[in-house]
């Protein structure tokens, strides 16, 4: 008999496949899905309205920018200004000063994607 498990005491291995099968019970009765079923459901990509992105593929440094037009999100990427280059890498940004000059001061913050 299978031994019920919380979903942080799985191991992790291999991504699921389309074909995988899980069981879900509600009200006394079960539930077969597959992968396939539940992406069919959700979308591919998943949409906002299921709590994805709604996007499926990226360039370096593109960032997703809230959108008010149908409450999505849009991908963009940072325009530099005067005196400021923008460098796009994969998974970086890189913002530099090029003003020649006076001082400059600049406060960068880096936040991590886990």
């Amino acid at each position: 008999m299978a031994v019920d498990k919380k979903i942080s005491e799985l191991a992790s291995g291999s991504p699921a496949q389309a074909g995988d099968e899980t069981v879900i019970a509600r009200s006394g009765a079960n539930y077969k899905l597959t992968v396939a079923n539940i992406v069919g459901y959700l979308g591919s990509p998943v949409t906002v309205a299921n709590g994805g992105t709604g996007q499926s593929s990226y360039t370096d440094g593109q960032l997703l920018i809230g959108n008010t037009t149908g409450n999505t999100l849009a991908k963009a990427t940072l325009t530099a200004g005067s005196g400021i280059s923008i460098t796009n890498g994969a998974g970086s940004i890189t913002i530099a000063n090029t003003a020649t000059g006076g001082a400059q001061d600049f406060i960068v913050q880096s936040y991590g994607i886990v």
